[in-house]
């Protein structure tokens, strides 16, 4: 039983081995591109959603802005060219 125990691989038995472990890693590396590439497709989906979501945000803070700035300014300001004809004008 020791001979079993401390016998050697031969050449050809390394060379099987060998090969049966490359076989098990381009399996894996195959796996792992098919993943990638699924991965890059839904990173660029999520990369134009993102490009949309940033648009919206934009126009909305745009919008509040405007919004905001109609209801802080003064009255007399924006509704005519000569203050003297508008009546909403602060006296003096």
């Amino acid at each position: 039983m020791e001979d079993n125990a401390n016998k050697k691989p031969t050449v050809d038995e390394r060379i099987e081995a060998i090969a049966q472990s490359l076989e098990l890693t381009a399996g894996m590396h195959r796996d792992l591109e098919i993943q990638v590439a699924k991965i890059a497709v839904a990173q660029e989906k999520n990369d134009q959603r993102m490009g949309q979501l940033m648009e919206t945000m934009n126009r909305l803070g745009r919008r509040a802005a405007n919004r905001r700035h109609k209801t802080t300014a003064p009255k007399w300001k924006t509704t005519t060219q000569n203050p003297s004809q508008d009546r909403t004008s602060p006296k003096r």
